[in-house]
């Protein structure tokens, strides 16, 4: 079955099976050469960019876009049942009743790596990062 064939007016469409953290970010570190370092050692540096008063809060979020999402960083609520970063995770129940054979490909190390040469391809990433 088709999933434009089935019954249901809304189906989540997440990934049954998740996929641990560290199988992403682990070749994003390795491939972009920097550190995975605890989630609150990265807020407190983000915090302290933004007060550091070297240029403006403006100038500061164009250099670096994740200071636009400072507030919502700060809150993440990082209770069981939450996807990471705080989102909540998706109940895919009807979608497998839809579709009971859905099958998805394993995310592995390589797989990262393509997404990172298809996003310096498009211009998302420089190509020397």
């Amino acid at each position: 079955m088709k999933l434009r064939d089935c019954n249901e007016p809304v189906l989540h469409l997440a990934r049954p099976t998740p996929v641990p953290w560290n199988t992403v970010l682990e070749p994003i570190t390795t491939e972009l050469g920097v550190e995975l370092v605890p989630y609150a050692a990265w807020l407190a540096a983000l915090q302290n960019q933004l007060a550091a008063e070297d240029v403006t809060g403006v100038d500061k979020m164009r250099e670096n876009p994740a200071l636009r999402l400072l507030d919502h960083f700060i809150t993440v609520d990082f209770s069981s049942g939450r996807e990471p970063l705080g989102g909540a995770r998706m109940e895919v129940v009807k979608l497998l009743k839809e579709v009971p054979d859905l099958s998805l490909p394993d995310i592995t190390a390589g797989s990262v790596r393509r997404w990172l040469e298809a996003w310096r391809d498009c211009g998302f990433l420089p190509s020397g990062a």
